[in-house]
């Protein structure tokens, strides 16, 4: 079974509860990647609460940035 180190999310998985961020942690998932913004003209509303929540459970928290051309 591959390992699961890391788990990105986006606005998308406005849905994740602090249980299910708790529950990753449980299960072995160490990080957590969450999109803040992608071009110019989106940002992620969510992601201060999932970050928030990530933190709350024990993970470690990366953010990422997409850019489009």
């Amino acid at each position: 079974m591959p390992r699961k180190d890391a788990v990105d999310i986006a606005s998308y998985q406005s849905w994740i509860t602090q249980a299910d961020f708790n529950s990753l942690k449980t299960s072995g998932v160490k990080s957590i990647v969450v999109k803040l913004t992608e071009g110019t003209n989106y940002t992620n509303p969510y992601a201060a609460n999932q970050i928030k929540m990530a933190q709350n459970a024990g993970l470690n928290v990366a953010r990422s940035i997409t850019m489009r051309g």
